[in-house]
């Protein structure tokens, strides 16, 4: 971790003296220095860690703990894929306010999961789960697709590429980082409902965050559709 900070810090000294010289720089200052998109970008990195770990942990939980056969497992989880198709076709134009909402909808569902998990037997667990995942997978589709659109639209001119880019990077990176550390605490909690709730909890984490980052956007972004 050090090492990457490190590098981290030292690339971003780099793109400064590269822009200075007014060469064209991959990380561009015009983009870091810009609050929409960079609430944007942090958004959708805790949420998409967020969605892809849960996803892995119940997986891990449905088939290594409660040994469901794989099939089985997917279908408590399908509901997931359709909540957030059936919720993208009505997602189009929605502003921040709708994506903050939604992201608190998505953090009420993995709360109420985790409760589920602690308190309900496991044939209602597995009930309760497959819920979540449609209500999970909704709220998914009413953060996913808008708030690309609204992260990019600060994109400078002559920039939509690269901005489009960074910001799918970011995902992807943040997508293995959430899914190394919810497997690490997977393994090494002490029994399969305890993995689940643990896991869970980091994705809980995640999710807030994206509420909160969502919340400090923009306030005509708040005030607007």
């Amino acid at each position: 971790m050090p090492v990457a900070v490190a590098g981290a810090g030292g690339f971003v000294a780099w793109e400064r003296r590269w822009t200075a010289r007014g060469r064209t720089a991959i990380l561009l200052p015009s983009l870091t220095g810009n609050r929409g998109y960079v609430l944007g970008v942090l958004i959708a990195m805790c949420y998409f860690g967020a969605t892809l770990a849960l996803n892995l942990v119940l997986s891990l939980y449905l088939q290594d703990g409660l040994h469901y056969p794989p099939l089985a497992a997917a279908a408590i989880a399908l509901p997931s894929a359709v909540g957030f198709t059936v919720a993208s076709a009505f997602a189009a134009g929605l502003r921040r306010r709708g994506t903050t909402i939604a992201l608190g909808v998505a953090v009420a569902s993995i709360a109420a999961a985790l409760a589920a998990v602690e308190l309900l037997p496991e044939p209602q667990v597995v009930w309760a789960l497959a819920a979540s995942q449609l209500v999970t997978g909704a709220a998914g589709g009413f953060v996913n697709a808008p708030n690309q659109a609204l992260t990019l639209h600060h994109a400078p001119p002559g920039a939509n590429g690269l901005s489009a880019a960074l910001l799918q990077l970011s995902q992807r990176l943040a997508a293995s980082v959430s899914i190394a550390a919810v497997s690490g605490i997977f393994l090494a909690a002490p029994g399969h409902a305890t993995a689940l709730a643990h896991g869970a909890t980091l994705c809980l984490g995640l999710a807030t965050l994206a509420l909160v980052f969502a919340a400090l956007d923009t306030p005509s972004g708040l005030l607007s559709k």
